[in-house]
């Protein structure tokens, strides 16, 4: 799951539910969708770490408290990264063109 992204996991999701009933089709769900992206940022947050996940000590309600965590760290961090790339382009100068602009831009 490590090299997995929250893509796949929708076109995985997608293309099963394109499939005729006799070539398997399955519905994955919403909740079920959420619960194996969430999965995934937890292998994610034990791969940052240079850890092995495991499921020892894990019961049913704190494995899924687990993954609920996991997923709002990949939210935060995907909020982070847009906060961060919008300040950057508000403080950048923008191109600069020819050596007129680059002078008034220096003083």
């Amino acid at each position: 799951m490590v090299d997995l992204t929250q893509k796949d996991i929708t076109e995985l999701q997608e293309s099963y539910a394109k499939r005729t009933q006799n070539a398997g089709r399955m519905y994955f769900g919403l909740q079920r969708t959420k619960r194996l992206k969430a999965t995934l940022h937890w292998v994610h947050d034990f791969a940052r770490v240079s850890e092995v996940p495991t499921l020892k000590g894990l019961t049913q309600e704190s494995f899924k408290a687990a993954i609920s965590i996991a997923a709002q760290r990949a939210d935060i961090r995907k909020k982070e990264a847009k906060d961060a790339s919008s300040v950057s382009s508000e403080a950048s100068p923008g191109k600069l063109k020819d050596d007129k602009k680059r002078q008034e831009w220096i003083t």
